[in-house]
């Protein structure tokens, strides 16, 4: 888990295309993500890669990479929050 502003986020990678972010509010305690969207830039196959964030049910965001992504990936996501604020947590 890595702090993003006031929230807390960890990125979940296993191997496979989907990445997925959840949301923790300054206490760890789980935030709904409804109304959140995002970005990723991770390194794919020894390459920055962009791609979108989407909200999913309770409090992750899931993103498709162009390839699979490894647990331990390095990179970012930036996330903008239901009122335009951005955060922004580095892996």
């Amino acid at each position: 888990m890595v702090d993003a502003g006031s929230y807390h986020t960890e990125l979940v990678a296993n191997g496979s295309d989907t990445v997925t972010v959840f949301l923790f509010d300054a206490n760890d305690q789980p935030v709904a993500s409804a109304g959140f969207k995002g970005n990723a830039i991770l390194v794919v196959g020894g390459k920055p890669a962009r791609f979108a964030l989407e909200a999913a049910e309770g409090h992750k965001l899931v993103g498709k990479a162009p390839g699979p992504v490894d647990a331990g990936v390095k990179g970012a996501v930036q996330i903008t929050l239901p009122d335009g604020t951005t955060i922004q947590g580095k892996f």
